[in-house]
């Protein structure tokens, strides 16, 4: 099988180290057979380990923005105080599993890009595809930032579905069921699925 590659990384290390800080996040979160995992249990988790406070909240951003962020999962800013907070701002034009997603990406993007924000300024998330489709190898602000988006889909995919229970899941339902036990789209949890072969 021919080595993927993400900005010129073999994603093999790539998902390696984000599988580190997923297990450092799940450690903090408990998880029941069956059940998907409680998102507010994900966010004290990710406070913990990036030693911040993060906010959420919900609005729709087809009323409220520029048509350009109506395919925007979520937006995310590191407040301007000396507290390190975030304030994460969820589109609620898209449905729940949508959200849980985009939430848990945001969180990805707290706990593996956060040299990437700046104080005050909004940073927004465009996961519109659940796949991974590993950037090429040439090197441009366009990858780097394809490369974040993707390195918080893969965290997210991680800490929603956890590999030895989505495995065992996968044993006993079909998809559709899995999804629905994880709280993922169907897409969300072939993705997983196709993370897990391909790795």
């Amino acid at each position: 099988m021919q080595e993927k590659y993400l900005g010129g990384v073999k994603m093999s290390i790539i998902l390696k180290d984000i599988e580190k800080q997923v297990q450092e996040v799940l450690s903090f979160v408990k998880s029941e057979k069956n059940k998907m995992i409680d998102t507010d249990e994900i966010k004290k988790a990710v406070e913990k380990i990036s030693k911040t406070n993060i906010k959420v909240f919900s609005f729709s951003f087809k009323d409220k923005l520029d048509k350009a962020f109506i395919d925007c999962g979520a937006i995310t800013q590191l407040s301007e105080g000396e507290i390190s907070e975030y304030n994460i701002i969820l589109n609620s034009d898209k449905d729940v599993k949508y959200q849980r997603f985009s939430l848990v990406h945001e969180f990805g993007h707290i706990i593996l890009n956060a040299h990437n924000f700046e104080k005050g300024k909004f940073v927004a998330s465009f996961h519109i595809d659940y796949d991974i489709n590993h950037v090429d190898n040439s090197i441009s602000e366009l990858n780097t930032i394809f490369e974040n988006e993707e390195k918080a889909n893969i965290f997210a995919l991680c800490v929603l579905m956890p590999k030895d229970e989505f495995i065992k899941c996968l044993f006993e339902y079909s998809i559709e069921k899995v999804a629905q036990i994880f709280g993922v789209t169907e897409r969300a949890a072939k993705s997983r699925f196709n993370l897990i072969r391909s790795n």
